[in-house]
């Protein structure tokens, strides 16, 4: 008996879903040029400058406010990812900042419509529109604290206005944080730099940012939550007055939108009390200190027994 056995192909399709990933390139910032801010020094970038790197430099003594800003594509930041930006800024000279009133300033702004003329020469410069962001004014050694409209501080709103004042910026300080080790210097040599900024809502923003110098003798950073003055950026400028520099140098930097930056630790330095006077409690003996008393050290005396 024959069997006749009739086979069944069953083809089975499998299917994958992919989940749809969006990833944002990062960008070298490769727009480079000096701003009405100040044009004390020339900027030295030219056809052959990687993107990403900008240098301005001349005589030293700085004469006056030497600026430059570069531009990158818009970015906007949301709830789930913040604009970052990051860098290395050096100074070259033979001296730093000292204890100058802010040899440094810079800021991660918005401009919408600002035009760069003479691009890649040493007269590239941008034309000025008003902008909105962040200014961070690192203090230096013993120096003023930046101050302006609506007090002191260390960090500033933009708001529709100049980047690198504290008087025509529209903004205020949102945030008062010293440098470390307490009175650091920012001293010649390279520094890593870092801005984050992320939406919390339509009206309030996430700014965290770094300065770091490469052997940690300097550092300034923090987190503040304040006033959304704008969440887009496409732009970040730096700007010197006084300090011993030649030329500063800014290497590798770039823009994307991603997780906000973690501020690195702080260095700590034990350090000597140094600053001693006498009260209104009592004035009976006279402090001792001069010039040559060693910090740390204090006296007071007089006749004795103590008449008061």
């Amino acid at each position: 008996m024959k069997k006749l056995f009739n086979t069944l192909l069953i083809i089975v399709t499998t299917f994958f879903i992919l989940d749809v990933v969006t990833i944002q390139a990062q960008t070298l910032v490769n727009q480079w040029g000096l701003t009405s801010q100040g044009k004390a020094w020339k900027i030295l970038n030219d056809a052959s400058t990687p993107a990403g790197n900008a240098s301005i430099g001349g005589v030293n003594p700085i004469p006056g406010w030497a600026t430059i800003r570069g531009e990158f594509g818009i970015l906007e930041a949301t709830t789930d990812q913040a604009v970052v930006v990051t860098g290395k800024i050096e100074f070259v000279g033979a001296t730093g900042g000292g204890d100058t009133y802010t040899p440094l300033r810079y800021a991660i702004t918005y401009h919408a419509d600002d035009t760069l003329k003479n691009a890649l020469t040493d007269s590239a410069v941008w034309i000025r529109t008003t902008g909105s962001g962040y200014g961070f004014h690192p203090r230096t050694g013993t120096g003023t604290m930046s101050n302006g409209n609506g007090g002191s501080g260390t960090v500033w709103t933009v708001n529709n206005g100049s980047w690198a004042s504290t008087w025509s910026n529209n903004g205020k300080p949102i945030a008062v944080i010293n440098q470390a080790p307490r009175n650091a210097e920012l001293i010649a040599g390279t520094y890593d730099f870092a801005f984050s900024v992320r939406k919390i809502d339509d009206f309030t923003n996430e700014i965290k940012w770094f300065l770091v110098e490469e052997n940690n003798k300097y550092w300034y950073g923090g987190t503040d939550i304040d006033t959304a003055t704008t969440q887009k950026f496409n732009g970040v400028c730096f700007g010197v007055n006084t300090g011993g520099w030649t030329q500063v140098n800014i290497t590798g930097a770039s823009a994307v939108l991603g997780t906000p930056i973690d501020i690195p630790e702080a260095p700590w330095e034990a350090y000597y009390v140094d600053q001693w006077g006498l009260t209104s409690q009592g004035k009976a003996w006279k402090i001792l200190n001069d010039a040559n008393t060693l910090v740390g050290d204090a006296s007071i005396g007089g006749v004795n027994p103590i008449p008061g």
